[in-house]
């Protein structure tokens, strides 16, 4: 009998995998794919572009200060914080260290 979970992609990330410098995140997620499950389909988008962002840099939604809204850019790596931007929305994974994350850009 397999482990295998139809729920669980077999080679899904490690939760630790998150836990990096958010530049080194960055470079790191390049070329993963993100995948989601909507009934018995899977979506998935290829990481193509990446973004690093530190707290104290003035792009960072994170150097606006913490609200419940950032909550999850100060939380542990691998949280998403997701806000809508120019026209879409706009994913980012948190990284090591309270405000840090990482833009994801993806191509389908």
């Amino acid at each position: 009998m397999s482990n295998f979970s139809p729920l669980i992609p077999a080679n899904a990330l490690p939760d630790g995998f998150f836990d990096r410098d958010a530049q080194q995140l960055a470079k790191d997620l390049l070329g993963k794919v993100i995948r989601h499950r909507v009934g018995d389909l899977w979506l998935s988008a290829r990481i193509i572009e990446t973004e690093a962002y530190y707290e104290a840099e003035k792009g960072s939604h994170a150097s606006l200060g913490y609200t419940e809204k950032r909550k999850a850019l100060f939380l542990d790596g691998g949280h998403i914080y997701m806000y809508y931007a120019r026209g879409g929305d706009s994913l980012n994974f948190s990284a090591q260290g309270p405000g840090n994350a990482v833009l994801i850009k993806t191509g389908v």
